[in-house]
């Protein structure tokens, strides 16, 4: 039964007591590790000579008058002091922002500036000789058909996948000529694209006899928007509410961030509010004692932040804090106190996991971004999806399949000389008049659309896409956010957040970041990781449910100061069989292969470091690193554990992309219809973090004589690769290489003291 309420301030200080005790027993969920401490320093000078010494926004923001008891802080000394803290970190991020596209747009002229188009397809990273053809709509885009000239006749390997950006040239066009394009399917003959009305136009001009081909394309819009974001960091409107400001305050550095940061939004002053909250929290079922703390401070505070460790459950607490927030918002009143929620992530796979989560609460949602990126199964809950489900999206939904149908006609006329240019041009003209006319009716469409819905959910880029650009969204909440970089959330959090949810965790990978320039001013340091560096506190998720008991020990005492506990038993998480080597010690689902034999080689391309391996710069001539041996036990190991039928998934992650070439082309060899089924995964470290599996295994690749780790050494790279199994690790490596950094030397010492060490040339075949 729940206690009843005698006051608001009694409700605070329970609510508050609750917090503090988890603060306290976790005090912040900082690292004793140095090596995951940020080396965010404001006052160093920006590098490369664009600018001088840059200001400490913490310093400028120091004098913000906003206190708890004034009700504004638009006074001129206080608003002037925000404006000048956020105009130096403005300069610092946009010189960071602009850096990364440079540096992106090098990498793709190294690739294919200078190499034949043989070359270039050989390599994965064009395919030429495209017929296209419209083929329909989807939504507000269209969709064109690329296909070899023999229409049965295979496309040649290629490392192109579907949500991919890709340019589309002409066979004879310059580079500067290219269209932007979304792959919305890739299958053995033909790719399917999405192109915006403008492409459109472009294409149906062109004779059905030009052929075309497709490249790794770099659309600039996310860095536009970020962009744009960094210029409202220290814009204000007269309707800007005093609690937007706080945020603010935050965001910039402000040294009372702690303070500010723990007063509660403007809707939980009223009693109303808070009677209902306490409820709510005291009565949410299916989550931990941690969890439920974590999500009555984001209930209570303005800005919230959760540290997730592997395992504990980061995105489903999310998913109860949202569900949590819309029932309590269930009256109209409450519903315009509160508006619309925005919840976004970095990349498209977690906002989807976001998307999806949300629908099974039976919440109102709607996904806004590039159709073609979204997970098939849910763009039905697109914002034009459902805006053409309405009365008047019907009525537009109409026009645009008549568009769509006219200029498919006319081009397949053309292409059997049935059709002048000149009526492909009339015919052009025509369409674009209805899908104009289309177009109006679905903006208002969909602007009834976000009124009525209770959640958006997108990228941190989608937040800034025209159709949401006249909305205030007062509670942000962005899942994964160590994963995203500074700017990249504020594009997010510069649309009037009031209140704000970030949950991620800074002990693993940071943002991915290919800019030395940008590094070195610490575009690689999340917004998540700069505040709690700055003092800003955090609440721990303490509970993991991914691991064996027995593989999760090592991690939380090596990154988490010991204080992550295990919500699965040993019995749930049985020990994997194998027919090619046998475990150690049947307590402990974990084995080192030592491979000190096994010497690395260079390879080329880039190292792993990024969360996707792309075409990009896969032939830019960066060092990457290769070691056949560990790839052969590799091999031998996994056999062995294909043997016993349930492991339902093995991942095999290496931190070098030239181990992944490497692993791609045996296991392809090898394993054929496991690799296709999607029983094996080939990963970079990098690109598997969020994911598991029922087995890890992880080839270090490095064994050298002068017993080099590079950046093998980054303990957030390390407790990825060993957090992400269930039931069993094995880890391939050389001792005596490893040794030489105290994180995995401490790893090596455990295993050692727990007799789970064999020699990589007891694995049979």
């Amino acid at each position: 039964m729940v206690p009843p309420l005698s006051t608001p301030l009694q409700f605070k200080f329970e609510i508050e007591s609750l917090i503090k005790a988890s603060n306290k027993r976790l005090q912040c969920s900082k690292l004793s590790l140095t090596s995951h401490k940020v080396a965010y320093q404001t006052s160093k000078p920006i590098q490369g000579g664009l600018a001088s010494r840059q200001p400490k926004p913490s310093k400028i923001a120091a004098s913000a008058s906003i206190s708890s008891s004034a009700s504004s802080s638009s006074t001129s000394g206080g608003q002037q002091t925000l404006i000048l803290a956020a105009n130096a970190v403005r300069q610092r991020l946009e010189m960071c922002v602009q850096a990364e596209a440079e540096e992106q747009r090098q990498q793709l002229e190294a690739a294919y500036g200078k190499a034949s188009d043989k070359q270039l397809v050989s390599r994965g990273i064009a395919l030429t000789g495209l017929r296209a053809r419209p083929v329909g709509r989807m939504l507000g885009e269209f969709v064109w058909k690329l296909e070899v000239e023999n229409p049965n006749e295979q496309l040649p390997r290629h490392k192109f996948k579907a949500g991919g950006n890709v340019t589309i040239r002409q066979m004879k066009a310059n580079r500067s000529e290219g269209l932007d394009a979304s792959l919305l399917e890739v299958t053995p003959t033909h790719l399917l694209l999405t192109v915006s009305p403008k492409v459109v136009s472009k294409l149906t001009q062109m004779s059905s006899n030009i052929r075309f081909r497709i490249e790794q394309g770099i659309q600039d819009v996310t860095t536009r928007r970020q962009l744009a974001a960094l210029a409202q960091l220290g814009t204000f409107s007269e309707e800007s509410r005093r609690q937007e400001k706080v945020v603010r305050a935050i965001l910039l550095g402000s040294p009372r961030a702690p303070d500010l940061s723990a007063e509660p939004p403007e809707w939980m002053k009223s009693f109303s509010w808070q009677a209902d909250a306490k409820r709510a929290i005291q009565g949410a079922t299916g989550i931990n004692k941690s969890q439920r703390m974590a999500i009555a401070g984001a209930v209570t505070r303005t800005f919230t932040i959760w540290q997730g460790p592997p395992g504990t459950g980061k995105t489903r607490t999310l998913l109860s804090y949202l569900a949590l927030l819309c029932s309590l918002a269930s009256t109209s009143q409450r519903k315009k106190e509160l508006g619309t929620i925005l919840a976004v992530a970095d990349t498209n796979a977690a906002a989807d996991n976001l998307l999806q989560g949300l629908l099974e609460y039976g919440l109102k949602v709607v996904r806004v971004g590039r159709v073609a990126q979204v997970r098939s199964e849910l763009r039905y809950a697109c914002l034009e999806a459902v805006a053409e489900r309405s009365p008047l999206g019907k009525s537009a939904s109409g026009l645009r399949d008549q568009a769509a149908r006219m200029l498919t006609q006319v081009q397949e006329a053309a292409a059997e000389g049935r059709a002048t240019e000149r009526d492909v041009q009339q015919t052009q003209r025509e369409a674009n008049r209805l899908w104009a006319q289309a177009e109006a009716q679905l903006i208002e469409a969909s602007e009834a659309v976000l009124e009525g819905c209770q959640i958006v959910v997108g990228t941190c880029a989608s937040a800034g896409e025209p159709r949401l650009a006249e909305r205030q969204f007062r509670v942000v909440a962005i899942d994964e956010a160590t994963q995203a970089t500074e700017p990249s959330t504020l594009v997010a959090l510069t649309k009037g957040a009031e209140c704000v949810v970030m949950a991620g965790d800074h002990a693993q990978l940071p943002p991915t970041v290919v800019s030395r320039l940008a590094t070195q001013n610490g575009l690689d340091v999340s917004l998540f990781a700069r505040l709690q560096n700055e003092g800003l506190p955090s609440l721990i998720l303490n509970t993991q449910y991914r691991m064996h008991p027995a593989i999760s020990v090592f991690p939380s005492r090596q990154f988490y100061q010991g204080k992550i506990e295990s919500g699965v038993a040993a019995e749930e998480r049985p020990l994997p069989k194998s027919s090619s080597f046998e475990w150690p010690n049947p307590n402990l689902p974990v084995i080192l292969l030592s491979a000190d034999d096994a010497d690395e080689r260079a390879s080329t391309g880039p190292l792993a470091g990024s969360p996707s391996n792309t075409a990009i710069g896969e032939s830019s001539g960066g060092s990457s690193y290769r070691n056949p041996g560990q790839a052969e036990v590799s091999v031998r190991a996994v056999r062995g554990l294909l043997s016993d039928p349930t492991v339902a998934s093995i991942a095999m992650l290496t931190p070098y992309n030239g181990q992944v070439r490497l692993l791609n082309t045996r296991f392809q060899a090898e394993f054929p219809d496991d690799v296709d089924s999607g029983r094996i995964i080939v990963s970079s470290v990098d690109g598997y973090q969020g994911r598991e599996a029922d087995v890890v295994v992880f080839s270090t690749v490095r064994c050298n004589p002068k017993r080099n780790l590079g950046f093998l050494a980054d303990a957030r790279r390390m407790n990825v690769a060993i957090t992400r199994a269930r039931r069993g690790l094995v880890v391939i490596g050389s001792e005596r290489t490893l040794e030489t950094s105290s994180h995995w030397s401490a790893w090596l010492n455990w295993v050692k003291k727990h007799k789970a060490v064999a020699a990589a040339e007891e694995v049979t075949c």
